[in-house]
């Protein structure tokens, strides 16, 4: 019966199977062999940046910033650099071959699969639609600028239409928004609005108190309807940017035509934003040319709307007037509608803007991103600060603060700046400077100023402050060398505060005009 139920035969044929197959696993049979095959094909992926140094290093960077060098073994001082392992490290991390066709594909890898972004600036929302990480701050409510920031900003604007006006001009303030001002329902789920009113509506009711010409281009947009912003871009259709001028140019009263209802060619173009995060496979997007816009010649060496300062002469036989616009990247796509407009026009990326060079009678345009619209507080216009009468409140003189003063020549002007001890400038406080002369005082009304730390981290300089301001209590007056030269001697600068209750000295301080340094 034992037989029956397995011989040593049988038992032998499977102690042979079964070691057979032990011995596949031990003697280079399929699954060694694959094993093989996977950890060469690993070291191959992984050896191929390195070997392909040699034939097709990186050369130029996809996130368009410079490369790292290559490191010196010594220090300028001759001595060994003990550095030299990690900066060459960092070398390797920019220059390893096909570098930009890996971070294409991980880019896309994490934005298709995850919806998710590889690029530092750019946000992935849904439907296609890219948005630019420095507006979402806004949106979200976690940029804010201060109350007295705010105030500072509409102040200042405020001294640069008066200006305006004197030269015989006009000015206009807008405020191009932001894509999630205008768009914010193709954000990612993740990124909430935040409660309260934006920086630029805080702005906004401010600038009509102050006798600010205001045009308000959110409005304007959303009034017209339609996707006015390019989906993969940070800035408006070239349709938006019609609407934009046209309510522009009505502000300023100045006859035009109608761009938005003029005719158009199609092209095509690269996003911004999709650049950014696919840097080697970046889709086109249409978007419109309107052909009635480009009736304008350059009339200085520019070749295009984006060359930092553009000067033109208009071909329309209808154009008249003369402008000047101060722009960021959002008035690049204006320039060809406001050129074809005006007899004349200049154009300037400029900061800070130099309004002190308007001519008589110009009409002044001054247009900022959204999320810029910290650099009014923090980055003011040349213009020469306005004289004014300011009598100090007696027994206001001698006050002991911690109010600071500097002065150095910049080009035509004098500059005096510094910033006034927080206890004595109210919320609502104007700083003004007397600069006395042999017995003869003249009085200026200043730039309220803050330092750009702290304020909205997009802002542009905010990485550069001027350690003459702190905070929010600073003071800037442009005065004209003319008035104030090098060899004009010794002069003595009162800065005065006008509050609720009349204007006060916080401090008075002797200048030797001869000493004062040259920027």
């Amino acid at each position: 019966m034992a037989e029956h139920f397995g011989s040593s035969e049988s038992k032998s044929s499977g102690a042979n199977h079964f070691a057979e197959r032990e011995g596949r696993g031990s003697t280079g049979h399929p699954s060694s062999v694959w094993l093989m095959v996977f950890v060469t094909v690993v070291m191959a992926a992984l050896l191929v940046p390195f070997v392909g140094l040699a034939v097709r290093p990186t050369t130029t960077s996809a996130e368009k910033r410079e490369l790292a060098t290559w490191p010196s073994l010594t220090t300028e001082g001759g001595a060994p650099n003990a550095a030299f392992l990690s900066e060459a490290g960092e070398w390797f991390s920019d220059h390893y071959a096909f570098r930009n066709e890996l971070v294409d594909a991980n880019a896309h890898l994490r934005s298709d699969l995850l919806g998710t972004s590889s690029a530092t600036n750019v946000i992935v929302g849904t439907d296609g639609w890219l948005y630019y990480r420095g507006s979402v701050m806004d949106y979200q409510r976690t940029s804010r600028m201060s109350d007295r920031a705010v105030s500072n900003a509409a102040h200042n604007l405020a001294l640069m239409s008066e200006y305006a006006t004197s030269r015989g001009g006009r000015l206009v303030v807008a405020v191009a928004p932001d894509k999630t001002t205008l768009y914010p329902e193709h954000l990612p789920y993740y990124i909430q609005a935040g409660s309260g009113p934006s920086n630029l509506e805080r702005l906004q009711d401010l600038l009509d108190g102050e006798g600010v010409a205001y045009v308000d281009l959110a409005d304007e947009l959303g009034a017209y309807g339609g996707t006015l912003y390019r989906v993969q871009d940070t800035h408006w259709t070239p349709e938006g940017a019609a609407v934009a001028a046209d309510a522009i140019l009505d502000a300023l009263g100045h006859a035009h035509e109608d761009y938005a209802s003029s005719p158009t060619t199609t092209l095509r173009s690269v996003g911004d934003l999709a650049q950014m995060l696919w840097p080697q496979s970046a889709g086109l997007e249409e978007v419109s040319r309107y052909t009635d816009a480009w009736q304008f010649a350059y009339a200085n060496d520019a070749s295009s709307p984006e060359d930092t300062t553009v000067q033109t002469v208009s071909t329309a036989s209808d154009a008249a007037g003369s402008l000047l616009m101060f722009r960021d990247s959002f008035g690049n796509a204006l320039v060809p509608f406001m050129a074809s407009s005006y007899q004349d026009a200049d154009f300037s990326r400029l900061i800070p803007y130099n309004l002190g060079g308007m001519a008589d009678g110009q009409d002044v345009v001054v247009l900022r991103a959204e999320r810029h619209v910290a650099s009014f507080a923090t980055r003011p216009a040349y213009i020469p600060a306005p004289e004014r009468d300011a009598s100090v409140v007696a027994g206001s003189t001698g006050l002991t603060t911690q109010t600071t003063l500097t002065a150095q020549y910049n080009g035509p002007y004098l500059e005096v700046k510094g910033s006034v001890d927080p206890r004595y400038l109210p919320a609502d406080g104007v700083v003004y400077v007397t600069v006395e002369a042999a017995g003869t005082g003249r009085t200026y009304e200043c730039y309220s100023v803050s330092s750009s730390e702290g304020q909205v981290a997009d802002a542009e300089g905010a990485g550069d402050s001027d350690p003459a301001f702190q905070g929010d209590t600073g003071y800037l007056a442009y005065l004209l060398t003319d008035q104030y030269p090098q060899n004009a001697g010794s002069v003595t600068v009162h800065v005065l505060v006008r509050g609720s209750a009349g204007v006060s000295e916080v401090l008075s301080q002797e200048v030797d005009l001869a000493d004062v340094p040259s920027k």
